[in-house]
């Protein structure tokens, strides 16, 4: 196993066996994990990577395979998956929601908190949408931020325009406005008031048109979320679990 290396050894006043003054660990023994833990998960090195412990370790120790004992040790320590757990890429592969059937069929709410209070005493926002909520929300704050900066003041005087300006804003995924999608014809606004005309159809005509720009933005999407899936799941893989594995179970926001 040592390959000839056994004839290098030299052993020392102190009793132990050295190998290039680097001291010789048994493979066969507790004294591997005792000298891994006391670099690794002492109140004098808290939980360093395998590269630190690695580094700590060559100039003074030596037995077949010590890095690969050194990312062994450390992969199963469970402080350490408590801790690098926060930061960690859910590594899974994308579920996209279904496409509605029509209109306003599935809606998702979801809150903004922890805004700052405004002289009203509000600190939140509820929110209410045909679509993903975590999307939606961080667009809003994005909204809310940028009137901030460019108008100042509190920023619940201002959810009227905030709601108006999302709704009326281009999403890449359905290739029109929020409200062009929900009334089937573009918002008036001060840059394109006279573009938008009102609608001439009636009755069996108005039922077609929505029809059809309906069968329109549902194929869109299926596009879209076909484009999306693939791109995320490009870079992810299958998380695969067997019966007696332990898993950590996250149990706070």
């Amino acid at each position: 196993m040592l390959k000839g290396l056994d004839k290098q050894f030299e052993r020392k006043e102190d009793g132990g066996l050295y190998l290039a003054e680097l001291i010789w660990v048994p493979v066969y023994c507790s004294l591997i994990t005792l000298i891994m833990n006391e670099a690794h998960a002492t109140r004098y090195s808290i939980h360093p990577g395998v590269d630190k412990i690695y580094y700590d370790l060559r100039g003074l120790y030596w037995w077949p395979g010590i890095k690969k004992d050194i990312s062994m040790y450390v992969s199963k320590c469970l402080t350490c998956f408590k801790v690098k757990a926060e930061h960690q890429k859910l590594s899974r592969l994308l579920q996209q929601p279904e496409i509605p059937e029509w209109k306003l069929e599935s809606l998702t709410m979801d809150f903004i908190i922890k805004l700052s209070r405004t002289s009203s005493r509000h600190d939140a926002i509820w929110v209410i949408n045909h679509s993903q909520s975590e999307r939606t929300i961080q667009t809003l704050e994005d909204i809310l931020r940028a009137w901030a900066i460019d108008f100042g003041g509190n920023w619940d005087s201002h959810l009227p325009l905030v709601e108006f300006s999302y709704n009326n804003s281009y999403h890449s995924s359905v290739k029109c406005t929020s409200f062009e999608a929900l009334y089937g014809r573009k918002c008036r606004m001060p840059v394109a008031w006279a573009e938008v005309g009102e609608s001439n159809l009636i009755g069996q005509e108005i039922v077609q048109e929505t029809i059809d720009k309906i069968i329109q933005i549902k194929e869109r999407l299926k596009v879209a979320h076909d484009r999306q899936k693939s791109y995320a799941n490009n870079r992810q893989k299958p998380l695969e679990f067997s019966v007696s594995d332990k898993v950590l179970l996250k149990v706070s926001p």
